[in-house]
């Protein structure tokens, strides 16, 4: 009976592992998505916001792509730490990944609200240069 219990768990771990996963794979599609939008926001607006003597001049944007390079890499990290962890020391992996997945999601939170930031920034510069 007791081997019957060690497989249920470690069904169940499996299970977790595979839900776990499936969320880090949602989170890297996000942040590819966010990627898009960034390479956006830096084509369209990294020379009139990089200026600083420029009125709009956006340092949150420099924040924005660091925050993202970073997300970008704790996923990563994340990804192949949870593969090779999930083998040798499922507990810990179980205990550990909730938070580390909190952390990506307020990180990526944190990235789309400075974009959004920017681009209203962008709308206004457009909406002042249409007026001249």
């Amino acid at each position: 009976m007791g081997e019957s219990t060690d497989a249920e768990k470690i069904s169940a771990l499996e299970k977790s592992l595979e839900t776990k996963c499936f969320e880090i794979d949602n989170l890297m599609v996000q942040i590819k998505e966010l990627r898009a939008q960034i390479e956006t926001l830096k084509s369209e607006q990294l020379p009139i916001y990089m200026q600083p003597n420029n009125p709009f001049y956006a340092p949150e944007l420099d924040a924005a792509i660091r925050a993202h390079a970073i997300a970008v890499e704790e996923a990563r990290m994340l990804d192949k730490s949870t593969k090779y962890g999930a083998k040798k020391y499922p507990d810990c992996v179980r205990k550990i990944l909730p938070d580390a997945i909190d952390a990506t999601i307020l990180r990526i939170s944190a990235l789309i609200s400075w974009a959004d930031t920017v681009d209203k920034k962008k709308i206004a510069l457009t909406l002042k240069t249409q007026s001249k």
